[in-house]
């Protein structure tokens, strides 16, 4: 259009209107991960990745919508294998009937670029995303209700805990992660090849934090309070349009149920 006005073809060149943001990061029922689909990538994963790591940081990030930076930042200061006490989260958990196997509390975040660790050996980190700073008040807590997800926090944290006695990386238990050697980087690629020859297209690492937050959605009812603590959103809005997918997947599933086809199909 600039090129067409210079030559005098045109009177005006309109500029186009910016396509929305949050158009642009919009998902679907497409970008929510299957049981078959989560399995898959998991054993792929534990096949170009023989110290497990990628794998069980993929288990994790499917089982408590942790973002990828906050999940790098898991240290031992931030798992506890015990019933949550918070009474906001633990009251709408009892009445959806869903069992807490310990939770997570978290207050920051690995840092987006750059190395997890300084020079001198300590671990670098920023307020949680919404919050300007690294404090208590401005954390999160996370219940974990899965089996799994447990049994993979358990064992890193034991593993990190030996470690921690040797204090290679000082006394404070921030400074032990549990996911210790990943980066986003690197598990981005990881997760590449994961998804190579498992048969499903692949998917970004940020769509795990969208299946759990989907089927969160669920089990609890649509508890939207809920859902906005546990995932940390700075807005109704997002947690709703969990809520709303949730209820397009249910309205799929049963369509196929409807015509005599497989939910998976």
């Amino acid at each position: 259009m600039d090129v067409m006005k210079k030559k005098g073809r045109i009177a005006t060149a309109d500029k186009c209107q910016k396509f929305p943001t949050r158009l642009l990061a919009k998902r679907t029922v497409d970008d929510v991960l299957g049981d078959e689909e989560m399995k898959r990538v998991e054993e792929r994963l534990r096949e170009v990745d023989d110290s497990g790591l990628s794998a069980d940081f993929f288990v994790v990030l499917n089982g408590t919508g942790l973002r990828i930076g906050e999940a790098l930042a898991l240290s031992l200061a931030d798992f506890f294998p015990d019933e949550i006490t918070e009474e906001k989260i633990k009251k709408p958990l009892d009445m959806c009937g869903i069992k807490s196997h310990g939770y997570i509390a978290i207050e920051s975040q690995v840092p987006s670029k750059g190395r997890v660790r300084g020079d001198d050996g300590l671990v670098t980190r920023k307020p949680l995303k919404g919050r300007k700073r690294i404090e208590p008040e401005s954390g999160r807590t996370i219940p974990i209700i899965s089996v799994k997800v447990f049994n993979v926090l358990a064992r890193r944290w034991n593993e990190q805990r030996k470690l921690a006695k040797t204090k290679k990386y000082g006394t404070s238990p921030s400074n032990y992660l549990l996911f210790d050697g990943l980066t986003k980087g690197g598990y981005r690629n990881l997760l590449l090849k994961g998804y190579m020859g498992s048969g499903f297209w692949h998917k970004s690492p940020h769509c795990s934090r969208h299946t759990f937050a989907t089927n969160f959605a669920g089990m609890t009812g649509g508890n939207p309070l809920l859902c906005k603590l546990v995932l940390g959103h700075k807005d109704m809005d997002t947690t709703l349009r969990y809520i709303h997918l949730y209820e397009a997947i249910n309205r799929k599933v049963r369509t196929k149920e409807l015509r005599g086809e497989s939910p998976s199909s």
